[in-house]
């Protein structure tokens, strides 16, 4: 049987819930492993809870549930992973340059705002969780950037760009685009980082949307995550001063000229990329069901609950309330 070269609206569905479940399997399944060790080689559990290469291999099997839930689905929905993701797409030279330093721009642009949501989460008792090992030296440096980069860039590119917005294309760019976006940044059970991650997964999926090159966005990914990780590591160490709160100020503005930015990008990859990749898509995207409006959202009713609970409920601990 030949294998389908597109994913479809309920393969989406499917993602975003497994995607949400995923980070809460592995973790139960490691809490159980984790307490089955402690009791046969008679050491606390506290032990391992502060050991730095326990949160290491968590935090990359984490990342490989994302692939494998992308790997699963297309198996199951017997889909050409490579073809329906966008993986064989490419694009001028010159569009993977700018997507790098619209990588790096984000940053720049939102980390005065995001530390003015970090300082505001911190002064009703939100605990800041720490990076699973200390930067401080270029071996945890190098570490971390294929833990916290290089992972993250292939394994929730592949579901939530690859098979989530492509599985969405049918319904325009604003469903595919900010639907993707906010069940990537509700994946990460964080509120502390909620607000940058779906910044980022609305411009990563403008570029997946009018591209369909899932290599751009993964590179995107990576080097975001990489120049975050790699400013730690030049700042290591260095006192903390007082939060200016005209910082705030500096931070609505960076939101502003990031909006700006987002437009003339979705502008520019509509006009050099979308109706070349449109003309393709057509012929797939006309034999998809139409759903109704109404089936649709209620599709969404599950994995929609299931992440606010978490979130939730991550929220609370992260509180100290749990």
């Amino acid at each position: 049987m030949q294998k389908r070269l597109r994913f479809e609206y309920p393969d989406g569905v499917k993602a975003s819930l497994w995607g949400i479940l995923s980070p809460l399997i592995v973790a139960l399944v490691v809490s159980i492993v984790a307490s089955i060790v402690c009791v046969i080689a008679e050491i606390a559990p506290e032990t391992l809870d502060t050991n730095p290469a326990f949160h290491l291999i968590t935090n990359a099997i984490t990342q490989l549930g994302f692939l494998s839930v992308a790997l699963i689905l297309a198996y199951k929905t017997k889909t050409n992973i490579v073809e329906a993701t966008g993986l064989k797409t490419t694009s001028p030279w010159w569009i993977y340059i700018l997507c790098a330093v619209l990588a790096i721009a984000i940053s720049l642009l939102l980390n005065p705002i995001i530390a003015s949501w970090q300082e505001l989460l911190s002064l009703i008792n939100f605990n800041v969780p720490d990076l699973p090992i200390e930067v401080n030296s270029v071996g945890n440096l190098f570490l971390l950037l294929g833990l916290m980069a290089v992972l993250p860039a292939i394994c929730e590119e592949l579901l939530f760009r690859g098979v989530l917005l492509n599985s969405l294309r049918k319904y325009g760019a604003v469903v595919s685009i900010f639907l993707s976006a906010t069940f990537f940044s509700l994946m990460h059970m964080s509120l502390l980082q909620l607000p940058y991650t779906f910044a980022l997964g609305v411009l990563l999926g403008i570029v997946v949307y009018y591209t369909r090159n899932l290599t751009l966005s993964m590179i995107m990914h990576f080097t975001n995550n990489a120049f975050v990780l790699i400013l730690e590591y030049l700042t290591y160490g260095q006192a903390q001063s007082a939060f200016p709160w005209y910082m705030v100020l500096i931070g609505l503005a960076g939101v502003a000229i990031f909006v700006l930015i987002i437009y003339f990008v979705a502008k520019l990859l509509n006009k050099v990329c979308f109706a070349k990749t449109q003309s393709t898509e057509q012929q797939y995207l006309a034999i998809q069901q139409d759903l109704p409006q109404k089936v649709r959202k209620s599709m969404w009713l599950m994995p929609s609950l299931v992440a606010g609970f978490c979130l939730i409920i991550m929220s609370l601990v992260s509180f100290g309330v749990l």
